[in-house]
């Protein structure tokens, strides 16, 4: 923009341009808003004694505390008596007058760009990544309340090009804290940076990552070829999904020995597109496949079923398979732990109909899964 001025032999708008630009830098720097003197008293200055916001040297000597008030003042004449009257329209400058103007706001360019900034991603990052990061939210809202509103878009940027896969338990804590700060168009254009890597991510831990770090909200924001190159991903997975009882064991444990992948999209599989679609009968098959199959879509995926599941027809398949799954097994299965633990989560429907359908086909199994308390006289 000065170059442009300067060119056009406008030279007073040229140095105004100039002091724009400075203004500008000096906004960024600390993240305040402002013009003129006062935006230079807001940055440069000690206000009720407290140390300046821009730092250009220590600040720990009287000769650094003397430095840093004379480049203040230094600063402040030049707008109050060369950046107001040219932008009063009251100068016409000559060629000559703009170079020596222009070159010293570049020498307080470059002193400005040395000063320690009270604000740097580096260093905040730094402590996101600190052995003594305490885990709760708390203390992620307050380390990122202290990032200026300003920066805080390339902040969320950086730490997530930035990210360290394994810690993910941290990294979530903080990308939360971030995404309630953040506006619309914050984070679309955040979401636009992921789905640039998602395009080739292969790596199951870093696709865990991911999901750990997204909301159910930001899988619509993501570009379309991604969710489908995903959503295929994680249905492949889901597929081969085993969670078998560990025969070893004294207590009674299980492990997913396959599938661990397809058990972190449970919470976004009612967002898929194209999978969304798919979903209903690949979990139907796996409840009958085998045990370990079944005990897969228990343990992970039954609270969504009714989300996902958008006709009467997939409706009643469901649920007649489920009860002659109950029966099979005698109410002894991990689905029917599941099923009775979780019994009052799952719509009003579903509960009528898989009541009934018990009831009608083992009444002995109805009174241990439904009324295990009927004998009970209070």
């Amino acid at each position: 923009v000065v170059s442009k001025s300067y060119e056009a032999r406008h030279y007073a708008n040229a140095i105004t341009d100039a002091f724009h630009y400075l203004s500008d830098v000096i906004r960024d720097k600390v993240n305040i808003d402002g013009d003129g003197k006062e935006l230079v008293g807001q940055a440069l200055g000690s206000i009720k004694g407290d140390v300046p916001k821009l730092l250009l040297n220590k600040y720990q000597s009287e000769s650094d505390k003397t430095e840093q008030k004379g480049f203040e003042d230094i600063i402040r004449g030049l707008y109050i008596g060369i950046r107001n009257p040219r932008s009063h329209g009251q100068k016409e400058d000559t060629v000559e007058t703009a170079d020596v103007i222009i070159v010293f706001i570049n020498y307080i360019l470059g002193v400005i760009d040395q000063a320690k900034e009270p604000f740097t991603i580096e260093e905040w990052i730094s402590r996101v990544y600190d052995n003594y990061f305490v885990e709760t939210s708390e203390y992620a809202n307050v380390l990122v309340a202290e990032i200026p509103p300003r920066k805080r878009t390339d902040t969320l940027i950086t730490l997530y090009q930035w990210r360290n896969v394994d810690k993910r338990d941290v990294l979530s804590l903080v990308f939360e804290a971030l995404y309630e700060i953040l506006d619309e168009a914050q984070i679309t254009q955040f979401l636009r940076v992921v789905s640039k890597e998602l395009k080739f991510i292969s790596d199951e831990n870093d696709i865990r990552f991911h999901l750990a770090i997204l909301r159910t909200a930001h899988w619509q924001g993501l570009d379309n070829i991604v969710r489908m190159r995903l959503e295929q991903i994680l249905i492949n997975n889901i597929k081969s999904g085993i969670y078998k009882k560990q025969a070893e064991s004294s207590e009674i444990r299980y492990k997913c020995s396959k599938g661990s992948l397809g058990t972190w999209a449970a919470r976004f599989v009612p967002y898929f597109a194209d999978g969304k679609n798919n979903m209903p009968s690949i979990l139907l098959r796996m409840i009958t496949e085998g045990i370990d199959s079944q005990n897969y879509v228990a343990q992970f995926f039954l609270g969504i079923l009714p989300l996902i599941i958008v006709n009467d027809y997939e409706q009643d398949s469901f649920i007649d398979t489920i009860c002659d799954e109950l029966i099979k097994a005698h109410g002894e299965s991990l689905l029917a732990q599941h099923i009775t633990f979780r019994f009052h989560q799952l719509p009003k429907v579903w509960c009528n109909d898989i009541e009934k359908k018990v009831k009608e086909k083992d009444e002995n199994l109805y009174m241990q899964i439904f009324q295990k308390d009927a004998d009970i006289p209070f």
